[in-house]
């Protein structure tokens, strides 16, 4: 997930250093479904002593018919003793969006090529 647009009223992570500007769902968590188009994936928070109370983020979000957008989906924040604290909804009817960008593979790699030319 990449959060380097998150907003300042979002703090710090529990640690005191600033929020990442991307961060990786974690391994073992992620699956999708074709046939509904669904992903769902955790955000760990833990090593970074938890974000604003919160530990882990649930992803489940349902992509649009032709991949470009995301349709609907929820995020849940869950604490250190597995509460759940919020469940955010995201979507066009929710007037909230959650931005989805193709992941280009040959694109990175070109541009990781070109990064450390530098």
């Amino acid at each position: 997930m990449d959060y380097s647009q998150a907003p300042e009223i979002w703090g710090n992570l529990g640690n005191g250093d600033s929020i990442p500007q991307k961060k990786y769902f974690t391994v073992g968590t992620m699956s999708f479904v074709p046939k509904t188009r669904t992903f769902k994936g955790h955000i760990d928070w833990t090593d970074v002593s938890g974000f604003n109370g919160n530990f882990r983020w649930e992803y489940a979000f349902k992509f649009s018919s032709n991949f470009i957008g995301i349709e609907s989906g929820t995020c849940t924040a869950i604490d250190e003793q597995g509460v759940v604290k919020e469940i955010t909804r995201f979507g066009p009817v929710y007037g909230q969006g959650l931005t989805y960008r193709w992941f280009d593979k040959g694109k990175a790699e070109i541009e990781d090529m070109r990064a450390n030319e530098e």
